[in-house]
């Protein structure tokens, strides 16, 4: 095994337990940015109409 393997075989067994208790943040954090983030108020564009 490679040592760059074993190390992140490491890594990963040793953050595990903060993956597993962080990882339904991310989505969670998105949604509500965009739940609470500022509407722009766009005005309809006339559709163009090609002949």
């Amino acid at each position: 095994m490679s040592i760059l393997k074993s190390e992140a075989e490491r890594a990963r067994a040793q953050y595990a337990n903060l993956v597993k208790h962080y990882r339904a943040i991310g989505p969670a954090a998105v949604a509500g940015a965009l739940a609470a983030g500022k509407k722009k108020n766009k005005k309809p564009q006339p559709t163009q109409v090609k002949a």
